[in-house]
Parts: structure tokens; C-alpha cells; sequence
């Protein structure tokens, strides 16, 4: 990721040991298609994350209270 200076750093785990939550080991697709028909509203992920990206390094490079 060249906002945070470093490359990513990715390994594979065997069952059973402590992963990231968001880590899986095949694709999940999703469709936001009933959530709209229900009224809510999304935004485009290129709108925000860049914005809590920085934010995320920001608050990471501060030192510890």
C-alpha cells in the first residue's frame, strides 16, 4: 500500500490458528440489492477510504499516551 509507506505483508495459517476476522480462504460475493430496496443508501468505497486510510496512519503514527 504506498499511502502507508510499506508493503503489505499476507501468509497463509493453518486451520485452527489465529487469523485476521477479515480473512478468508475463498470468495464471498454480496449484492446490496435488498438492503436498497429496503431504503438504505450506499457510497462509493473510493469516496471514503482513502480518507480513513490516512486517518488510520495518522492515528497509528502517534505515540502512546
Amino acid at each position: 500500500m504506498a499511502q502507508a509507506g510499506r508493503e503489505p505483508v499476507y501468509r497463509v495459517v493453518a486451520a485452527g490458528e489465529t487469523a485476521s476476522p477479515f480473512s478468508f480462504d475463498r470468495h464471498y460475493a454480496t449484492s446490496n440489492t435488498r438492503a436498497k430496496e429496503l431504503g438504505f443508501s450506499f457510497s462509493r468505497a473510493i469516496d471514503w477510504l482513502p480518507g480513513a486510510d490516512a486517518e488510520a496512519l495518522t492515528a497509528s503514527a502517534a505515540p502512546a499516551a
